[in-house]
């Protein structure tokens, strides 16, 4: 999820991995909501690690599990605004299960996915969904 630079740098650094994937939760606004965590280090490690990949020191992708309850067209341009110039990323059909940060939650439509999709491609050139 990006929130320990310090170790995905040196992952990266001493080529231990040769691929990321990294979770973008959500717009920073929402970030600690989302997660239901409050940490004051927290968006600027991600920050920190979403400019790392953007480097292109390493193969990567982003991908965000979208969410009805927890995503709407302006948090998606504030997402589309945190990683401009990205590679790719993927918008995620999210699955409730055991072990969810809440119940209650629910997938995004496809329609509204694909809302999402055409807002983001026009800050990220490769935009996919995932499980729909």
């Amino acid at each position: 999820n990006g929130s320990n630079y310090k170790v995905l740098k040196k992952l990266i650094d001493e080529k231990l991995i040769d691929y990321v994937a990294m979770d973008i939760k959500n717009c920073f606004d929402k970030y600690s909501f989302t997660i239901n965590v409050c940490d004051e280090d927290l968006l600027e490690n991600v920050t920190k690690s979403i400019e790392l990949l953007k480097s292109d020191v390493i193969d990567y992708e982003f991908r965000t599990t979208i969410v009805d309850e927890l995503h709407d067209n302006e948090d998606i341009i504030k997402i589309g605004e945190m990683i401009k110039g990205a590679k790719r990323i993927y918008l995620q059909k999210f699955v409730e299960r055991e072990g969810c940060i809440q119940k209650g939650l629910h997938e995004v439509q496809i329609k509204k996915a694909l809302e999402f999709k055409c807002i983001l491609e026009q800050y990220i050139p490769n935009v996919y969904l995932r499980g729909y």
